[in-house]
């Protein structure tokens, strides 16, 4: 009887026609078929955007604004210098710009040099003038540095901002700028 011939994993098969590649052979395949995936998985792909978060919460909804009751335009009729003048509560101060007109007509504007120990200071001092004067619905609001006081006559509006200066015509402390708006409402 005869013995089997041993074959190698590298030697063909006889009668199949087939050859078996080598083992080195394989594994250089391999390396390529992987290098292959690599590549494809890092080929440039179009950036989807990111879903947005679904909400935690539902939204609240808003009320609207509540509807004025005061009319919302203002007074088209002009204010005067006159009227503005006759409105003016004194003032004790240095008057640094004269009352004047806005192109527009419906404000008169004035600036004043008054002494006192802070801006808030100076705009009680105006708002007792006022008072004194028959203004209504007076409102005196700030601090040191800058302060400010309106009220009502006889249909128009007084509003004073006051401010510590450094300019030398009314330079704080000791005198603050006080700066008028005359207008109808």
């Amino acid at each position: 009887m005869r013995e089997p011939v041993r074959r190698s994993a590298a030697a063909p098969a006889r009668g199949t026609g087939a050859s078996a590649p080598a083992p080195r052979a394989r594994t250089g395949e391999s390396i390529v078929l992987l290098l292959v995936a690599v590549l494809a998985a890092c080929k440039d792909k179009p950036q989807s955007k990111p879903a947005a978060p679904a909400p935690s919460a539902p939204a609240k909804q808003t009320q609207p604004a509540p509807t004025p009751s005061a009319p919302t335009t203002p007074n088209p009729d002009p204010v005067t210098i006159d009227e503005a003048t006759k409105l003016l509560p004194p003032i004790e101060g240095l008057v640094v710009l004269p009352l004047k007109q806005t192109s527009d007509q419906r404000q008169v504007h004035g600036t004043w040099c008054i002494d006192g120990a802070s801006a808030d200071d100076v705009a009680k001092k105006v708002g007792h003038s006022m008072a004194k004067a028959g203004f209504t619905a007076l409102s005196i609001r700030g601090d040191e540095k800058k302060a400010g006081v309106t009220g009502d006559r006889n249909g128009f509006r007084m509003s004073m901002v006051v401010s510590a200066s450094a300019a030398a015509v009314c330079k704080a402390p000791a005198h603050y700028f006080a700066s008028a708006t005359i207008f109808r409402y």
